[in-house]
């Protein structure tokens, strides 16, 4: 039973490993301006420096980069076409697909 257990966990992690490596979360952005690119440089900083914090949303977001949760929208939407949920979504799942192509990190490790 504790062997079926294992086995069936490492295959979970092996298709897992197999589906994030196939896809593809970073999009080349044709950016307008330079204030876009700048603008979106900040807020990859600022979402990628809280991602520990499981609880950041897109209010702490907003806070951050100074700026209503409309005009947030807007920008990211003329920007990228995504929501802000979105983008906060890509960068975290971006990361954690780094993180299990080491092979330094469990799913569990990268999940936490």
């Amino acid at each position: 039973v504790l062997k079926a257990r294992v086995r069936n966990i490492w295959k979970t992690r092996q298709r897992l490993q197999e589906a994030l490596s196939k896809m593809d979360l970073t999009e080349q952005i044709d950016y307008k301006s330079k204030l876009d690119e700048e603008f979106m440089q900040r807020l990859h900083d600022i979402v990628e420096a809280q991602l520990s914090n499981s609880d950041f949303s897109v209010n702490d977001l907003c806070q951050e980069m100074a700026m209503g949760r409309s005009t947030l929208f807007s920008k990211l939407k003329s920007i990228t076409g995504h929501s802000p949920n979105d983008i906060i979504r890509m960068i975290r799942l971006n990361k954690a697909k780094e993180l299990l192509a080491s092979h330094a990190f469990t799913v569990s490790e990268v999940a936490a």
